[in-house]
């Protein structure tokens, strides 16, 4: 095991992740002031990130148990940042809001979406924290089928609701969910491959890959969401200058 190596990955993930930041920052002010929000909310994503890569790359997010070492910083980053990496997309796909009957459905959908997340990332540290293989992978199988609930909703309900209600931002949604969706499916295969896991790849080569696929998932995305909102309001921005 190459901590140095493992620590130059935390620093990537942390440099990513602020310079994410700092992009983000600039883009804002393309957007029309109703529309920020979409930036705050991708900002709060990749900030909270950062502190957890700060954290991981200074040794302070990690705990050992029975001797492998758990990085505690990863999952307390995840149950913040997925749910509202989620709900960044579903604040695009879903229509506001005309009735209480209407209210009360969005709730319960959204609702869905935001827990079976939060078990998902709950249910994965349960398997990493566990120390037999049969605890391991009964929680892992756990955490897996919530992420398919997960899919299941956000390309299932919440996919048709956004076509039924605005064609072009629907089209957003479902370009940004893609995405989304590329970089998170990898998740529990590099899990299953790692430290976590089997081992099949060394604690350098899996910390290369989340640091990848956070700075990805996190910075890249938010980016994305600003630039694409950016445009489906272009008129907006147009007429604002």
């Amino acid at each position: 095991m190459d901590l140095s190596t493992v620590q130059q990955w935390f620093w990537f993930g942390f440099v990513g992740l602020g310079a994410g930041s700092l992009v983000i920052i600039y883009l804002m002010d393309k957007l029309p002031a109703k529309k920020r929000f979409h930036a705050l909310l991708a900002l709060l994503i990749t900030s909270i990130a950062t502190i957890s890569y700060y954290a991981l790359a200074r040794g302070q997010a990690d705990i050992t148990v029975a001797g492998h070492v758990v990085y505690i910083g990863r999952y307390l980053d995840w149950v913040f940042t997925t749910p509202l990496l989620l709900l960044s997309l579903l604040v695009i796909a879903l229509p506001s809001i005309k009735s209480t009957a209407e209210s009360r459905e969005r709730f319960s959908l959204i609702s869905t979406v935001l827990v079976a997340d939060i078990l998902m990332i709950v249910t994965g540290l349960f398997a990493d924290l566990s120390t037999n293989t049969v605890d391991k992978e009964v929680w892992y199988v756990a955490s897996c089928l919530w992420f398919l609930i997960v899919l299941y909703k956000m390309f299932g309900e919440v996919k048709s609701l956004a076509f039924s209600h605005n064609q072009r931002s629907a089209e957003v949604y479902t370009r940004l969910l893609t995405f989304l969706s590329v970089a998170w499916v990898c998740y529990p295969i590099v899990w299953l491959l790692g430290t976590s896991g089997y081992s099949v790849i060394s604690l350098a080569t899996e910390t290369a890959v989340y640091a990848i696929l956070d700075v990805s998932a996190k910075a890249v995305f938010g980016i994305l969401v600003v630039v694409s909102i950016a445009k489906l309001h272009g008129k907006e921005i147009d007429s604002s200058q």
